[in-house]
């Protein structure tokens, strides 16, 4: 009501839709999503997968939305569509689920899966232990040590995305080390991602010549970060996030565990 320019770093839900004061900044799943499933379907001939969800868990409904979306738009086959959550007991059950991947693994290339990092850890070592080989492909969320370390061996093979950190990008480099030096522990998504919306308000306070909000804002729309330390970055007019993904793919790494690497360099 106040006009006043709110730009969220963290929350994932579409708040952008709120008012038109009101920024995200985070990466949209929509995008990222969408990306992925095409990168998956063009690069490495995936065409069949499953998805498995977690419906007491609001934003793994929404992430499964999102890579049915992708999927269904790039014409590929969703042959299993499962759910971890038991309503009976209440609890996450996977070993309920194993059978129906076992009964089409044979016809799958891939499995999505929208919970949390523990939850997918679970999951690969349980698909590990019934000898099926089928890449997992998550969203940020996984994008977690946690996963790699419970995961362990279970974890190769498997695709995330994330907006952050590019390293090959000369700016996130120098962002890294400037903030260690700083703050000793490295910077995550979330400081990444407030040190480029600072960045881009600045550029539209100087471009605009105002700090009036109707007048920021309006400039805050036509800016774009092309050099920023999560890439490159701009707003739709509805005041969200319009950025590529990293694709990471998990690889056998140093005394027997996992690691990520990037498998894309965006702009």
């Amino acid at each position: 009501d106040s006009s006043t320019i709110l730009i969220s770093i963290g929350s994932r839900r579409r708040i952008a839709r709120s008012g038109d004061y009101i920024f995200q900044m985070s990466l949209s799943d929509e995008i990222a999503t969408d990306y992925m499933i095409s990168y998956t379907i063009r690069e490495m001939g995936f065409k069949r997968f499953a998805l498995i969800s977690v419906s007491d868990y609001d934003y793994s409904l929404d992430l499964s939305a999102s890579f049915k979306k992708a999927l269904n738009r790039h014409g590929a086959e969703l042959l299993v569509d499962v759910d971890i959550y038991d309503t009976y007991t209440g609890q996450h059950n996977i070993e309920a689920i194993i059978p129906e991947i076992l009964s089409r693994a044979d016809s799958l290339d891939a499995v999505v899966f929208t919970g949390n990092a523990r939850d997918a850890a679970n999951l690969a070592r349980s698909l590990r232990d019934e000898n099926v080989h089928l890449p997992l492909l998550a969203g940020e969320d996984l994008y977690s040590d946690e996963f790699l370390t419970d995961a362990g061996q279970a974890a190769i093979g498997s695709l995330v995305y994330a907006t952050y950190p590019n390293k090959h990008l000369v700016q996130a480099a120098n962002f890294i080390t400037k903030f260690q030096n700083q703050y000793e522990d490295p910077p995550d998504r979330f400081a990444a991602l407030a040190f480029d919306a600072t960045t881009l308000l600045v550029k539209a306070i100087r471009e605009s010549g105002s700090r009036h909000s109707s007048v920021v804002r309006e400039a805050f729309l036509k800016s774009k970060l092309t050099e920023g330390v999560t890439g490159s970055s701009e707003f739709s007019e509805q005041g969200s996030s319009i950025k590529v993904p990293l694709i990471f793919k998990v690889v056998a790494g140093q005394d027997a565990g996992a690691e990520r690497v990037a498998l894309q360099n965006r702009p």
